[in-house]
């Protein structure tokens, strides 16, 4: 190639990438390493507190890549919080019209634990309702599971 088709490819292809990291939705969770204590008389006051307000704008057809969005800026939170995106990696299926919007570390019912607050919605509805996973810290054994619509 000669160096005048070089640079139309090179600068092609920085457009297509432009285009494409436009398009696709870029989902942060919010991290809480150091979570409070709770039981489960907690939940359901947890659950309507946290606002998912920024969620309502992910279009439903987008929730799976917004999904594995939000699960790899899991992963840089260091190694506990990418055993814990590991576990939901593997736990979930891929398909699920739900995204994490919050992770905390934190003591449920007196035992380290991971709770992971999601926005959801039933297959190509918005994402409007919460719900809650708990995970067992030691383990990542499910502990318990809570949604409120």
């Amino acid at each position: 190639m000669t160096s005048a088709k070089h640079l139309t490819y090179a600068i092609g292809l920085s457009i297509l990438l432009m285009l494409a990291s436009a398009c696709t939705s870029s989902t942060r969770v919010t991290y809480i390493p150091d979570g409070a204590s709770f039981g489960a008389s907690d939940l359901t006051l947890m659950l309507e507190s946290v606002q998912i307000e920024d969620a309502h704008d992910i279009d439903p057809n987008d929730a799976q890549q917004a999904r594995q969005d939000a699960l790899a800026d899991l992963r840089t939170y260091g190694d506990d919080a990418a055993a814990l995106a590991d576990a939901l990696t593997t736990d979930f299926p891929a398909d699920v019209n739900a995204v994490p919007v919050e992770v905390w570390s934190a003591t449920y019912e007196g035992e380290p634990a991971w709770v992971v607050i999601e926005v959801w919605g039933d297959p190509s509805e918005d994402l409007r309702y919460r719900r809650m996973w708990i995970y067992s810290a030691d383990d990542m054994s499910l502990v318990s599971a809570h949604s409120i619509r």
